[in-house]
């Protein structure tokens, strides 16, 4: 099996804290859990152009969406088909980072997976031809970096404040109250 992670170069690297790819990945089990997180993920089957949801609690299919999708924040575990990661691979977007891609806030994105073509209407479909059709896996990571950083906007930019509070949140920084943090920025 083959995981790897890329932190893309600048200025990619403003807005996706890594590029992934799972390949050859087959557990014993049909069904896996994503536990919440609070982050934005777009994700990628290579294998086929779907991913099935199942209910947290029954397990039983909900639906079934296409195989180029926004993983919008979440409070609630996801119940995911494990078929699909054969070949699977996707973007971690930084806090704010899907704004540089998108002006729709991501809250509209909060607790559901939206289709990539909302965001890049017919573009979603060539890139995921495109990157099934690379031969190596660090091929499909370096091609999905550049065709990220050619349609990311740099016009955006976050409120200094914003951005100066993200920075001292990271995990390497000293931890921060949030009161003394507000206060201080």
């Amino acid at each position: 099996m083959n995981y790897l992670t890329h932190r893309p170069a600048a200025p990619l690297s403003l807005a996706v804290e890594a590029i992934w790819l799972y390949a050859g990945y087959q557990p014993p089990h049909r069904l896996e859990r994503v536990l919440p997180s609070g982050t934005v993920e777009w994700v990628i089957n290579l294998r086929e152009d779907k991913f099935r949801c199942y209910h947290p609690e029954t397990f039983q299919p909900i639906e079934d969406q296409p195989g180029t999708l926004i993983a919008g924040p979440r409070s609630q575990v996801q119940v995911i088909d494990t078929e699909q990661q054969t070949e699977i691979m996707g973007v971690h977007f930084k806090p704010g980072g899907l704004r540089y891609f998108s002006r729709i806030p991501v809250q509209e994105f909060a607790e559901r997976d939206v289709p990539l073509e909302t965001l890049w209407r017919g573009f979603a479909a060539d890139v995921r031809a495109e990157l099934s059709t690379e031969r190596t896996p660090w091929g499909k990571v370096l091609k999905l970096e550049k065709i990220l950083t050619s349609r990311m906007s740099l016009s955006w930019k976050p409120h200094p404040a914003v951005a100066e509070a993200l920075r001292r949140l990271e995990p390497s920084e000293v931890p921060w109250k949030q009161a003394d943090l507000a206060g201080d920025l």
